[in-house]
């Protein structure tokens, strides 16, 4: 019996794959750089990390559509124009 890859079974589903490249900044697989192998690429910056500004992250992904959520939904849904004004109540899984 042939088990579905991840890739496979996020797309039959229309999931976006997150991968934790946390630890990873720098490291690649057979040529792929860590944090590019999903569709979304999260690092850390915490002060036990590869890379360490004391806290904080970085977050990369594949489609310009999907960074431009991400940047609203980091800010709890705050408006990107409009300072302290928050466009939605809770995060929408679409």
């Amino acid at each position: 019996m042939r088990h579905a890859s991840f890739s496979e079974l996020a797309e039959e589903h229309g999931l976006a794959i997150v991968e934790d490249a946390s630890e990873a900044l720098g490291a690649s697989l057979n040529g792929t750089k860590a944090g590019t192998i999903g569709d979304i690429g999260t690092f850390s910056f915490f002060g036990n990390k590869t890379v360490t500004t004391g806290e904080g992250g970085m977050v990369v992904a594949r489609e310009q559509a999907m960074i431009d959520r991400l940047r609203k939904v980091k800010g709890q849904g705050q408006s990107l124009t409009r300072r302290y004004w928050h466009e939605e109540m809770a995060l929408i899984i679409e």
